[in-house]
This record gives C-alpha cells, structure tokens and sequence, in this order.
C-alpha cells in the first residue's frame, strides 16, 4: 500500500519553513487554537482578496501577521484604512498587540492553494470540472512549472456514485525531499455535495543549505543576494544617519507624504496608522527603521537596484528636515510640531 503524507509536512525542517514561529510554553493549545482561528477569520473576510498562506510570529506581547495575496490592494484599501480596520478586528480576537504585513504573491499560477481555490470556484459557477482543471494545468505550466497533478474527489457532475480523477503534467516527485513541492486541499460547495480539489505543483529542485522561510514565492537566489544587499544598506545607513537626526517623527511614523528619486528608482512614502507595518521592501525598510519610523505605506517604482532605492529613501527623508513644512502640510503652528 501506498504511504500517502502531506508533501509540505514530509519536508518542514529540510527545505520548508513553519507557518507559525512561536514558543509554546505551558499554554501551546491556547496558542495553536487562536492560531486557527485568526487564519479561519482572514480567510473568511477576505475571501475576494486570494489570500494563501497565513504566518503568524509571536513574541511576549505582540502577534505578527503576515498575509501572502495575489491581491494586495484589496487589502491595504485607500489609504490603509482596511488593514488598519483589519487590525482592529485581530486585537479583539487575540486580545493583544497585532501587526499587519501585506506580502505580494508576483506569480498566483504558482501557488496550489490559489490554484485549487480557481478550481473550485469555478466548479461552484457550474463550468466543467474538466475544463477548469485543464486551463489551471495549462496557466500554471506557462509559468514555468516543472510540474502538476491535480486530484478532485466526489460526486462529479451530480453523479450519484462518487469517484476520483487525476489530471497531470510534468513531473511531480514526491518522494524527492529536494524537490521544492506546493501543496493544497480546496472544498467546493455545490448543490450535491462537497468536491475536494488537491493540488501539488513541482517547482523545481533545491541544491545545498536553504534558509527555512515560510512566505512563498521567495527563491533561495533572493535570500543569498540578500546577505550582500543588506552589508550595502548598513554601510549606507550609517554614512547618512548622521544628517538624518532631525527627521521629524509622529508616533512612529512620517508626518506627511513624501517623494524621492535617485537614479533609475522612485520611492513615495505616505503616513500609515499604528500597527500596520511598513509596507516596503528591504532596502526602505531598512533606512526607516533606522531612523525610528516603523509604520508607513512606502512604493518603489523604477530601478529595483538597492543602492539606488536606499538612495531614494534617503532623498525622500531630508525633505522632511524643515520643520516649517512639517508645519504647512499638517495645518498646525511651528511650535506645535515640536511639542508632539
């Protein structure tokens, strides 16, 4: 017989990270509980948003949250408004400090819980099953998938046995632990009943050591280049920080929106309310949390060069030296931007 296990189990701790990063303690149940329950939440009231995979990272007194959509706007809403609702909502479930990240999922076709979520979906509208499996199968191998199967189980078209059928194409090596595996189990909700869709999609092989990282789509290459990137940024960060004191901070975050550019990348920053993280890459992150900003909406557009991107950043931030602005964009009196 065959000894089936969940591909994404079978390789935790070789090529695959947790989805929860915590220490349990004396009360793990409680915490592996409201684990659940805040993904059950996020995936029922962001149901249009193709939210993936929830990871959840505690520490003593705050719950960090990182969402990985295909649709992040849906989320951020105007302005950040409905991540900031969002985290509202999260605080009275765990009664405690949460913040909010937002993680873009650049290639969906890639992603079986996205693909099987597509599948069922359509199968609740009444297409085909056959023909929205084939047009999965064919998206997904567009993308330069090595591989995928696609199982679904029920009763199909309303028959009144209930059967199983495979679809495939490429390879799918399940028992290759270097083989980089994606793997989800989606429910469609039809009028004769439950239809369960699996998905595993092959992604390619890992060689050598790989950081054990729980967001998706995040190649090894990436964390590698990484390593140089952020040695770039420190140096960097260190050389400006000096003229970088008087960066007028509010409760943690820029005053006013701000705009800056070097070479080939722009970067705009924008005020974001408490708790909802700083939406940006690395390289901005990095340069605003060495100034003491913690929440703020950032965009980078044009050259996605780190150098140029810090270089940005910090172009945005010196405009933000002269208090008299401060002081004309938030309608308050100079003394008042000051005294808080």
């Amino acid at each position: 017989m065959g000894q089936k296990t969940n591909p994404i189990g079978n390789r935790l701790g070789i090529i695959k990270g947790w989805d929860s990063n915590w220490f349990g303690g004396s009360n793990y149940g409680d915490k592996l509980a409201e684990d659940d329950k805040i993904r059950k939440y996020i995936h029922v009231r962001l149901q249009k948003a193709s939210v993936s995979k929830i990871v959840i990272e505690r520490t003593l007194k705050l719950v960090t949250v990182v969402i990985t959509t295909a649709r992040p706007g849906i989320i951020i809403g105007k302005g950040g408004q409905d991540v900031d609702r969002l985290r509202e909502e999260l605080k009275k479930i765990t009664g405690k400090e949460v913040q909010v990240n937002i993680h873009e999922i650049k290639r969906p076709e890639l992603d079986a819980f996205l693909v099987a979520g597509s599948i069922a979906r359509q199968i609740e509208a009444r297409v085909s099953y056959k023909r929205a499996i084939k047009m999965s199968i064919g998206s997904t191998m567009r993308m330069n998938a090595e591989g995928i199967k696609v199982q679904i189980s029920g009763r199909l078209n309303g028959a009144e046995m209930a059967r199983s059928e495979n679809y495939s194409e490429g390879r799918v090596p399940l028992s290759t632990f270097r083989a980089d595996i994606d793997y989800a189990l989606v429910e469609a909700h039809t009028t004769y009943g439950r239809i369960g869709v699996k998905v595993w999609i092959m992604k390619g092989e890992v060689y050598g050591k790989r950081e054990l990282i729980p967001i998706v789509g995040i190649k090894k290459q990436w964390y590698q280049r990484r390593v140089v990137i952020t040695a770039g940024i420190t140096k960097a960060i260190e050389a400006a920080k000096k003229s970088l004191v008087r960066v007028p901070v509010l409760k943690g975050t820029i005053p006013h929106e701000q705009f800056g550019k070097f070479g080939g990348s722009k970067v705009f920053m924008k005020p974001a309310t408490s708790g909802t993280g700083v939406i940006a890459g690395g390289a901005i992150r990095a340069v605003l949390e060495s100034v003491g900003i913690h929440n703020v909406l950032s965009k980078s557009k044009g050259s996605s060069n780190p150098h140029n991107v810090v270089k940005a950043t910090f172009d945005a931030l010196l405009k933000l030296r002269d208090p008299k602005q401060v002081a004309r964009e938030r309608g308050v009196k100079l003394e008042k931007v000051f005294n808080g």
